[in-house]
């Protein structure tokens, strides 16, 4: 079923018409010149629409920066390769898993000149292991004619599988690393600086100098 919109070009020409019916008062051949034209309008913009397909030569493809891991932010890239001569606007818009929290925009309008490519970068962070679902990246280009909006699909549908944090994980490990040796060194610090009892010395009187008694201590 071909699904499709009109544009801003179209509605600006149908209001043209209008212009001969508001003096069509008196004269009705104007009246009918302007329901003449807007019909014509009308049938040309149907027909831009069904005759204007998304040309092979256009590749619309998602690529991910990496693996995705647990509470790590991924980028995601929707790539735009026009590989005609003509230039082409559109709008895409990648469906991603809605459980993930999702950093920047992932639908943009983008003009893409022939023979050359243009892309949409954004980023996802799950939240937890298992497996996502990625659906079909939605796109609406403007007919040949600019009269009208086209939708489609492109790109695939694609299953991603979430894997354990490891960077996390590591940081977490050198941390609590970090924490024992700190305790270990404060332990040791206070060990090591305990107060030691001073040598007991004698408080009793000093002999005589001059007792010749067993054991005086010579003058």
């Amino acid at each position: 079923m071909m699904r499709f919109v009109f544009s801003k070009l179209f509605y600006v020409l149908l209001a043209v018409g209008f212009v001969p019916l508001s003096l069509s008062w008196g004269r009705p051949i104007l009246g009918w010149v302007a329901l003449t034209y807007d019909l014509a309008i009308i049938a040309c913009a149907i027909f831009d629409a069904w005759n204007s397909r998304l040309s092979k030569g256009v590749r619309i493809e998602r690529h991910f920066g990496s693996r995705f891991a647990v509470n790590a932010e991924t980028e995601v890239r929707i790539e735009i390769a026009n590989h005609t001569p003509r230039d082409i606007s559109l709008i895409v818009k990648d469906e991603h898993p809605p459980q993930m929290k999702l950093s920047g925009a992932r639908a943009a309008r983008l003009n893409v000149d022939g023979q050359t490519s243009a892309s949409l970068v954004y980023s996802l962070t799950p939240p937890k292991r298992g497996q996502f679902q990625f659906g079909l990246i939605a796109v609406r280009y403007l007919s040949r004619w600019r009269l009208a909006w086209r939708d489609t699909f492109a790109g695939e549908a694609a299953t991603v599988k979430v894997y354990p944090n490891m960077r996390r994980a590591r940081e977490a490990e050198l941390k609590a690393l970090g924490a024992r040796s700190f305790v270990a060194a404060r332990r040791k610090s206070q060990c090591g600086g305990r107060a030691r009892w001073p040598a007991s010395t004698s408080t009793g009187p000093r002999p005589d100098p001059g007792d010749s008694r067993p054991g005086a201590r010579p003058p």
